[in-house]
């Protein structure tokens, strides 16, 4: 494969490979600067696959031992109607919750005043409105570009 430019040459390593002390019998080559070049992208290439292939060995060996047992405890526990299993705000993992006590917090927290109040109607789409509104208005008024206009415009928003 030609893909360097470079001409190609065999060389038979086995010399080297025989006696390394021997330095005076061997055939010596000095490589130009894109041999070196290619030689140490060569290099740092295949010692990069090298690491990744370790890790991902690593993983599936870490993954078969733990995972396998871990997934069927968590489909036992999933059974369980008196649990909530779900994953955490942050990070991965996962979270088991008594049910109950996870229904009883969240309606604590639902139920302060200061924090929360029921709204009769969503305003989610009338908020969207009035932000297209002034969004045109910047864009009649070359503040704002088509493309910006475009990009930033809400569209298609549903309340939940």
């Amino acid at each position: 494969h030609q893909a360097s430019k470079i001409p190609k040459e065999s060389i038979d390593f086995k010399k080297w490979d025989e006696d390394p002390d021997d330095i005076a019998n061997k055939e010596i080559r000095v490589l130009q600067p894109k041999q070196l070049s290619l030689a140490a992208d060569l290099k740092n290439t295949t010692e990069k696959f090298f690491q990744h292939a370790q890790m991902s060995i690593k993983m599936k060996k870490d993954k078969n031992l733990n995972g396998n047992h871990d997934d069927k405890i968590l489909l036992k526990l999933s059974k369980d109607l008196s649990i909530l299993i779900t994953k955490p705000d942050k990070g991965r993992g996962v979270v088991i919750f008594d049910r109950n006590d996870y229904i009883k917090k969240l309606e604590k927290i639902l139920s302060d005043n200061k924090k929360f109040k029921l709204l009769n109607q969503d305003p989610t789409i009338s908020r969207e409105n009035a932000l297209t509104a002034v969004l045109r208005q910047m864009k009649n008024e070359e503040y704002l570009t088509q493309q910006e206009y475009k990009y930033i415009k809400p569209v298609g928003s549903v309340p939940a």
